[in-house]
């Protein structure tokens, strides 16, 4: 969920198998940081964000994410307004 003051936005996400989630939350921070500096809207944020998350803890390696796996979750991921 993400949180501002004219409501909320909550991310539905799909099962994943996760393998390892040490460092997922570090991901998801990396995820919004770089959707911010690329301007994306908060909508899309979140949807990196929990990609970016989702797909470290699907490695067994801390801390790691394959592009081609983030594109994947981005398509899977739905966002939802709860006002």
């Amino acid at each position: 969920m993400l949180v501002r003051k004219d409501g909320i936005l909550k991310a539905n996400i799909p099962s994943i198998p996760v393998v390892n989630p040490v460092g997922s939350g570090d991901s998801m921070i990396a995820g919004m940081t770089y959707s911010i500096y690329n301007d994306f809207g908060l909508e899309e944020g979140l949807r990196m964000a929990c990609a970016c998350g989702m797909a470290n803890a699907m490695e067994e390696k801390t801390g790691f994410v394959q592009s081609q796996i983030i594109k994947q979750l981005l398509n899977e991921i739905h966002i939802t307004s709860i006002d």
